[in-house]
């Protein structure tokens, strides 16, 4: 069984932490744990934490990637002034690399085409 099947969707290389109110922080490290926090801790806006869970089932189910709901997730929480802390995947040096890497060859395969 693959962690994708057992998670429900793939975790996150950077997981989430969320504190809603005084409660403890959660480290958010997938689609479903982010679907079941939305389902049980929400504290905000209605319209973009319906958003956030669906792109999150989305994730789950596959149609949508994980770092989708990941954003998702993020821009609820942080609407709903939760304590967030979401290291930003882009902008750590290894997340970096790999995303020139595959700008780089997206553009060479327009070039050949």
């Amino acid at each position: 069984m693959t962690n994708e099947t057992a998670q429900g969707a793939h975790d996150w290389k950077h997981p989430v932490f969320v504190q809603a109110g005084i409660e403890t922080p959660k480290a958010i490290q997938n689609p479903k744990a982010a679907l079941l926090f939305l389902s049980k801790n929400w504290r905000g806006p209605k319209t973009l934490h319906a958003f956030a869970k669906e792109i999150c089932a989305a994730a789950i189910a596959g149609h949508v990637s994980s770092y989708a709901a990941r954003e998702a997730f993020v821009h609820a929480v942080t609407a709903a002034r939760m304590t967030v802390c979401a290291p930003n995947p882009h902008s750590l040096p290894e997340e970096n690399e790999a995303l020139g890497q595959r700008m780089g060859k997206a553009a060479e395969d327009a070039i050949l085409d």
